[in-house]
């Protein structure tokens, strides 16, 4: 399975602040409402990773795979313990939240389902959803067993004012 080519560049525009991030192979900028460049992180490119920032703008969350976004995982054969989404703080990277590490107690993914040539995996088999809870500073997983019960795991967030 081969990505399509990227566009030059990804925007993001946070709908209840006007924020924007834009993203190109060169680097990424967070823009407050009116343009203004808050941060730029060199050489961070978004792919087609979902981009979430919080409502101060301070912290940038891509979630999900640089190729693919939220929709695949690679195979433990090919990566064993994939980062599932990197939080930036103030424009440095702050937290890399992997698979096993972080959202599985230290379990590599147990392949289940469809594989996909190249090995990848259908990200919903494992991880069903996140939400940020911005108020409580985490962002919450619910992940998925083999047998489709579901548990959360909280993962604390940079304080946002």
């Amino acid at each position: 399975m081969r990505p399509a080519p990227f566009e030059d560049k990804y925007t993001h525009v946070q709908p209840s602040t006007g924020k924007r991030v834009d993203s190109t192979e060169l680097k990424t900028q967070v823009l407050d409402e009116k343009g203004v460049v808050l941060y730029e992180i060199p050489d961070l490119f978004s792919g087609r990773r979902t981009i979430i920032l919080s409502p101060d703008g301070q912290t940038l969350i891509l979630d999900g795979n640089y190729f693919f976004g939220t929709r695949f995982l690679r195979s433990p054969n090919i990566t064993e313990d994939e980062i599932i989404t990197v939080i930036y703080h103030r424009g440095q990277l702050w937290k890399e939240i992997r698979f096993a590490t972080d959202l599985n107690e230290g379990k590599a993914i147990e392949e289940r389902g469809v594989s996909y040539g190249g090995g990848w995996l259908q990200r919903e088999e494992y991880v069903a959803k996140n939400s940020i809870d911005w108020d409580r500073g985490i962002m919450v997983y619910t992940m998925k067993n083999e047998d489709l019960t579901t548990f959360n795991r909280e993962i604390k967030l940079p304080p946002v004012p």
